[in-house]
């Protein structure tokens, strides 16, 4: 999906949210609604949108019915996308980790052989 604020976005066959949205309406001509009804047949995905969409009573509300489906999901995604960017260490801060834990094993090391060849 190209276009994370669109939830019924393009796919190959070019059809756009207002196709399926006419196509629920039946504002379609048959050849139109035939190759919707097609892409139902072979993206089961598209299928149950489709039917969630069309359990909506009121036809003109489910335009605002995608839109607020459009924006909680791209909350969600916007969320889940900065917690990632939270976690992940800039890769300058990895280097000064791996040189800490060096030093440490050095400073280890030379203890060790300190304290057991001096005596």
């Amino acid at each position: 999906m190209s276009n994370i604020n669109n939830i019924l976005s393009d796919g190959e066959d070019g059809f756009s949210d207002d196709d399926y949205l006419h196509y629920i309406k039946e504002d379609l001509s048959p050849e139109e609604a035939y190759h919707i009804e097609k892409e139902m047949m072979e993206d089961g995905f598209v299928n149950d949108a489709i039917e969630g969409l069309s359990s909506i009573k009121n036809k003109e509300a489910i335009g605002a019915s995608v839109e607020n489906l459009n924006r909680k999901l791209n909350k969600i995604v916007q969320t889940r996308i900065d917690k990632k960017r939270k976690r992940k260490l800039p890769s300058n801060q990895w280097a000064i980790i791996a040189v800490g834990i060096i030093l440490v094993l050095v400073i280890i090391t030379y203890y060790i052989i300190h304290l057991n060849g001096v005596k």
